[in-house]
């Protein structure tokens, strides 16, 4: 799956509605991690729903009690037939769901809990509380964020909450601008050295001649580091690459007073494995 058939996952989510079996469509468009970051929108909102309503209405479908927490892997009861006894869940991919760092399938895991347990829909969940958000969109837009790494983390199929540093290695720097490749991760660095941000190259067409390393090339980035639609999340410019204030980093471009490395992908990285880490695959 290249960068942006992941992106898209996000900016056209999609998840299967197990009530009526259904499909519904509800982008997701703000960015923010962590229940209790002051820059994420409505962390500490997220971080009570979790724990205080869909806990517990979840958990009446799984044995008929409200309790908290959620067991590490659990199945619903047989009478949820669109979600089998048969199919696992797992408590922290619900976690990362609503902590900004949740894959695409998680999500939609989270979202189809979310419905059944009642939290979505109208009157009382399961738990006998009012529902949070009368429709699927509702709840994506409340509750569901995503920021850099939770794209790039989860297309390399590594921990979404890998520190930025880490993708940017001297053995992985890209010193040649016709080296670049699609799936090839960007690490903005700040003057002062703090490693702010992440994005994947999709796409990238070099001006720079046989035999040089350095000259400009058009470079198509995916990357979530703001609240918006596909526009703010895919984007194409000319770039003028050059030797970066760390040397020891390669080569990218100055952007304002940072500066964008353009490193290989890590070695363990593999194809976007969709549930990302202690998810369905890990059962």
């Amino acid at each position: 799956m290249d960068p942006k058939a992941y992106l898209d996952r996000f900016t056209y989510f999609k998840v299967v509605n197990p009530l009526n079996g259904l499909a519904e469509t509800a982008p997701i468009t703000r960015w923010g991690s962590n229940w209790y970051n002051t820059n994420r929108n409505n962390g500490e909102e997220c971080h009570v729903e979790h724990n205080a309503y869909f806990t517990p209405a979840v958990h009446v479908a799984i044995d008929g009690k409200r309790k908290f927490p959620l067991p590490n892997k659990f199945f619903l009861k047989a009478e949820y037939p669109r979600l089998s006894a048969y199919e696992a869940f797992y408590d922290m991919s619900t976690i990362r769901a609503f902590c900004g760092k949740g894959s695409p399938d998680e999500i939609a895991d989270t979202i189809r809990l979310a419905i059944v347990a009642g939290r979505i829909g109208s009157g009382k969940d399961l738990a006998g509380r009012p529902a949070a958000c009368s429709t699927v969109a509702q709840y994506v837009k409340k509750f569901m964020t995503i920021d850099c790494n939770a794209y790039v983390g989860n297309y390399y199929g590594m921990n979404p909450s890998t520190d930025l540093d880490y993708y940017a290695k001297t053995a992985t720097r890209r010193l040649r601008v016709n080296d670049i490749k699609q799936g090839d991760v960007v690490v903005t660095v700040k003057a002062d050295g703090e490693h702010k941000h992440v994005a994947l190259v999709h796409d990238v067409w070099s001006f720079v001649p046989d035999g040089a390393d350095l000259g400009s090339a058009f470079v198509t980035l995916c990357e979530w580091g703001q609240d918006g639609h596909e526009d703010k999340h895919f984007s194409t410019s000319s770039r003028k690459f050059a030797s970066g204030p760390r040397k020891d980093y390669g080569i990218g471009w100055k952007d304002g007073s940072k500066f964008r490395y353009v490193f290989a992908p890590p070695a363990e990285a593999t194809e976007a494995r969709g549930w990302g880490i202690g998810g369905r695959d890990a059962g």
